[in-house]
């Protein structure tokens, strides 16, 4: 069965099986954009000291998301690693970064690494319209239960990460893809 989830995932991944066009943009564009550089990409590697190297990659991805949906505002915890800020300030400096954890039901995007905000705080967030949330590290019963909660729009989710757009009349799909 495992082997089964891996070839989905790959398959997704590279948007095999993906027949909504908007999910399709959203895996060209961020998950799997190729090889081509960004502009960030210099400054996160700098910003990468002491990071795991799949966080440089999650980083490089957090921009592109940022870039594709253009938030109002984003939620990130103070806690995080520079790399994740460094990506946040490439993508967009008018964007305004809310760090406080009270204020995370506030922004269009809210990002985050392992269960550093309730559930709860994170379910109503998604259940608002033109809301995102982009997350790693996280249990698995996590992903399960924000995938299920999402009303409408599109689900990418890995083994421990999971993007999530709210998308106003846009029936719910779910893809499992390698973030």
């Amino acid at each position: 069965m495992e082997i089964f989830r891996r070839y989905l995932r790959w398959r997704h991944s590279r948007g095999f099986g993906v027949h909504s066009p908007y999910a399709f943009r959203i895996i060209e564009r961020v998950i799997r954009p190729g090889g081509a550089a960004r502009y960030g990409d210099a400054r996160i590697r700098y910003a990468m000291q002491g990071a795991p190297r799949r966080w440089g990659n999650y980083a490089r991805m957090l921009l592109r998301l940022v870039g594709e949906l253009r938030p109002a505002s984003v939620f990130i915890p103070t806690d995080v690693h520079a790399v994740f800020i460094t990506a946040l300030n490439a993508a967009s400096t008018r964007t305004p970064i809310i760090r406080e954890p009270g204020r995370a039901r506030e922004a269009e995007l809210i990002c985050s690494t392992d269960s550093r905000l309730p559930l709860d705080v994170v379910l109503e967030a998604i259940r608002r319209p033109s809301t995102a949330v982009a997350l790693i590290d996280l249990p698995e019963e996590w992903i399960r239960q924000i995938a299920r909660e999402l009303p409408e729009g599109v689900v990418f989710q890995g083994r421990d990460s999971i993007i999530a757009i709210h998308r106003p009349q846009t029936a719910k799909v779910v893809y499992t893809v390698n973030l």
